[in-house]
């Protein structure tokens, strides 16, 4: 109610205080990573998408940088936004019911899909 958000309140300073929190990584599989990466050496369009993880974990500079050695588009989530730089030839925007209609065409097309941070 209108009332009470235009009260003034007077919160505990811990309110304010900087908080970090760690969250454990899970490795990844070693099969995995071999059976991806197999599949990536065969693949004739391969597409990367993109989730928050890859933001939430700092990978965005390896992630574009994999994607321009390789030569792979690069879809997002809407959580991975912004994980693909705007000036990125790869980047192909977001994928999915918000997308884009490259990357969702890409995304029908494509033979390989390597989903990272999803």
């Amino acid at each position: 109610p209108q009332d009470i958000q235009a009260q003034a309140h007077d919160f505990p300073a811990a309110f304010f205080e900087t908080k970090v929190w760690r969250v454990p990584r899970q490795r990844a599989d070693e099969a995995q990573i071999a059976a991806a990466a197999a599949a990536l050496k065969t693949a004739q369009r391969p597409l990367i998408i993109a989730g928050g993880g890859t933001l939430y974990s700092g990978a965005e500079g390896l992630l574009n940088d994999f994607a321009a050695r390789r030569g792979i588009p690069v879809a997002e989530t809407t959580a991975g936004k912004t994980s693909v730089l705007d000036s990125h030839e790869h980047g192909i925007g977001l994928t999915g019911p918000t997308g884009s209609s490259a990357g969702n065409a890409l995304a029908q097309d494509a033979d390989v899909v390597l989903l990272l941070g999803t």
